[in-house]
């Protein structure tokens, strides 16, 4: 089962699991901090062929790099715009100021973030509207005449020269013919595209075995088949993590996506 479904598996190695996977969970871990290439470690790619627990884990830390990175990001961004403060070292009273703003503006910057998807502090919702063809959810048929909300843990399917649209306030993709994506949570527009083809307008996240990719905004599409990914954009700004690393995606630019062994 896939992360994001209803009822998920616990795919993470509890105390006392099989040494092996916790001897890759320590390789997968010192992949992510740049120590050495996966590429490198032919052990831990074919533990990882093998194991699909540890597998579900290092794609699992794969996201979670990319979400570090990216708050990382937008605090690097927020105190260049700022600037430094003309605060007096020397003085206690700001120099307890400096320290609070240290440790809390991470956490509130994250707060901040989760709040763009939100409007006036509910859940965003996502409705989904069959242009043409046939698509369905649950083995039930989308409706031509009237959009439907999609809750999580859908799975949506279209049927070749079909096209669905997935709408939210300033939120609009697009999954054409033969695609199949998975509804991980309507509410901060997080979605998995296992197979098919999609137009991205707006700020979302999507993850699956490709890695994950986060859009502030912008137009991109993402195309994903047994093999391969590309992801190319028009005019959006992302951030995207593969089994190469984490790096950012500038308007005009495409690039191939790199799915970990399996």
């Amino acid at each position: 089962m896939i992360q994001g479904e209803k009822n998920p598996p616990q795919r993470a190695p509890q105390p006392g699991a099989n040494p092996a996977c916790e001897k890759a969970r320590e390789r997968i871990r010192g992949f992510l901090d740049g120590d050495r290439p996966l590429s490198d470690d032919r052990a831990l790619r074919a533990h990882l062929e093998r194991c699909e627990t540890c597998n579900g884990f290092y794609r699992d830390s794969l996201l979670l790099t990319a979400r570090i990175g990216r708050e990382q990001r937008l605090l690097r961004e927020l105190r260049a715009e700022r600037g430094p403060l003309d605060v007096p070292l020397e003085t206690h009273r700001f120099s307890k100021l400096k320290r609070f703003r240290a440790v809390i503006l991470p956490f509130a910057l994250v707060a901040a973030f989760a709040v763009l998807f939100t409007e006036d502090g509910t859940a965003r919702k996502v409705h989904g509207r069959l242009l043409e063809g046939r698509a369905t959810t649950a083995g039930r048929d989308f409706d031509t005449e009237a959009p439907r909300e999609l809750e999580r843990g859908e799975w949506l399917e279209t049927e070749p020269d079909a096209r669905l649209a997935l709408e939210s306030e300033g939120t609009r993709l697009e999954l054409y013919g033969g695609s199949r994506l998975l509804v991980e949570e309507p509410r901060d527009l997080r979605f998995r595209l296992e197979i098919g083809h999609l137009a991205i307008d707006g700020p979302c996240s999507l993850r699956g075995s490709f890695g994950a990719i986060d859009t502030l905004g912008g137009k991109a599409t993402l195309t994903v088949g047994k093999d391969r990914a590309e992801l190319a954009s028009e005019t959006a700004r992302i951030e995207l993590t593969d089994s190469t690393g984490s790096r950012t995606l500038e308007p005009g630019q495409s690039v191939e996506l790199v799915p970990p062994p399996r």
